[in-house]
């Protein structure tokens, strides 16, 4: 997994504007439960009811949290992990973004352009519309 992790690091750093870190993140397999749990944090009324969530970047402790059924087998588990090493790269380069919406728009464009290169569509493959990605990726 760390040559694969690796080369998507490269790539992203080819296309962006992004270093290459000196550090793979480490890779953590999680239960579905404890993703949601992870994402919708301490207090939550039922943290974990919501389990759309498919990974999660903990930049502190510069982990990839993937859900233990994501599959390198397909294609859209591998743009979430994309898109996860793109906020790695983030951390690593010490980025600031003026909100949280800019630092989700640059993984997403990185996400949607290596699936491009794929002959696929980010929104298809995510199945998401364009108003969820507007309101996740805006200040």
């Amino acid at each position: 997994m760390d040559s694969f992790v690796l080369g998507l690091m490269v790539w992203i750093s080819s296309v962006s504007e992004l270093p290459l870190p000196e550090n793979l993140p480490e890779i953590t397999r999680v239960e579905p439960a404890q993703m949601a749990s992870l994402a919708n944090g301490p207090g939550a009324a039922d943290p974990t009811e919501d389990r759309g969530y498919l990974a999660l970047y903990h930049a502190e402790s510069r982990t990839v949290l993937l859900r233990s059924d994501w599959d390198m087998g397909d294609l859209r588990d591998r743009s979430i992990l994309v898109h996860e090493l793109v906020h790695h790269l983030q951390a690593e380069a010490g980025r600031d973004y003026v909100c949280r919406g800019a630092m989700e728009r640059e993984a997403y464009e990185i996400q949607a352009a290596w699936l491009e290169e794929r002959g696929a569509d980010l929104l298809e493959v995510m199945n998401m519309n364009g108003l969820f990605l507007h309101a996740v990726t805006r200040c």
